[in-house]
């Protein structure tokens, strides 16, 4: 739904004075590549559920990869399994 992020981070604006409608569900569900979705549960900026919610948008081929930390320290390479899924799922879909 537009304004998701919106209402996240200002709950307290009415949604007709938002100009832009940013509506990434929209555009995920007509993205026809590969989609490769890298989010974490810690991350304070974009809620992990806006996350999931674009992921179930977007149609196949997709893949979702968990990592652990916060918006900006959260990486893949901050743990093994998060590089080792990583370096797996772009094997798996020829991209390496």
């Amino acid at each position: 739904m537009p304004g998701d992020m919106a209402r996240v981070h200002y709950p307290f604006v009415p949604s007709f004075f938002l100009r832009l409608k940013f509506d990434s569900i929209d555009k995920v569900r007509r993205l026809n590549v590969p989609k490769l979705f890298i989010h974490s549960p810690e991350d304070e900026v974009v809620p992990y559920w806006v996350g999931q919610k674009l992921f179930e948008a977007a149609c196949e081929p997709k893949e979702f990869l968990m990592i652990h930390g916060g918006h900006n320290d959260g990486s893949i390479t901050t743990e093994p399994t998060g590089a080792g899924e990583f370096i797996r799922v772009l094997k798996e879909k020829d991209l390496i």
